[in-house]
């Protein structure tokens, strides 16, 4: 066997043995809206959170540096902390879990008080224009309350996809293009096996 083959079926090889992580991943990234932050759960209980606010959320986020996402804070339903100026270069993407950090927020609230978290994605990654025509525009809003007090989560996490109000494209194009493009490889791979036992056959 020539060095080119053995190269050959040696490469085949490792391709074939990716192609079932790919085939999982490439449905993951496909099944989760790009762009999105969406909130999976606290990653710890955050109880005793009525002065300053905050809490820490697992997500499964799909975004890229030409995405941007901010977070909310509300105490009772009032607005008392924004944040945005990010892109979602950390996340190309997370599949399934990343954890997000919710702080910021100052203040003092009664007790039991209920506390929501909402996280905006936008396609665009300019957080500071206005205009959806220079690309930020709100595709994706996640959302889940808290009690201050005991840390209890309130009501159910809301996930809302506005992609189809905007016509914000779909698809994530990088992690698709790479899963896909992995996969075709592979079938190429396939087939050229199946052809050379075809051939041996014939002989």
């Amino acid at each position: 066997m020539s060095k080119t083959v053995r190269l050959f079926v040696a490469t085949c090889g490792g391709l074939l043995a990716l192609s079932t992580l790919a085939s999982s991943v490439k449905a993951q990234i496909a099944a989760l809206p790009y762009p999105s932050i969406q909130i999976v759960g606290f990653t710890s209980i955050p109880a005793n959170t009525c002065t300053d606010p905050f809490a820490d959320v697992d997500v499964a986020a799909n975004g890229n540096a030409a995405t941007s996402d901010n977070f909310e804070i509300f105490a009772n339903g009032a607005l008392i902390y924004t944040w945005s100026g990010e892109t979602m270069s950390w996340v190309s993407p997370s599949v399934p879990i990343s954890s997000y950090g919710l702080s910021g927020a100052t203040g003092m609230f009664a007790a039991n008080s209920t506390l929501t978290a909402r996280i905006t994605s936008f396609a665009g990654a300019n957080l500071s224009t206005a205009d959806p025509t220079a690309g930020q525009v709100p595709a994706y809003v996640s959302e889940v309350s808290w009690n201050c007090t005991t840390g209890a989560q309130v009501g159910a996490i809301i996930n809302q996809d506005l992609r189809e109000t905007v016509a914000v494209t779909t698809l994530a194009p990088n992690a698709l293009a790479f899963a896909s493009l992995l996969l075709g490889l592979t079938g190429l791979c396939v087939a050229s096996r199946r052809e050379k036992k075809i051939t041996r056959g014939a002989q």
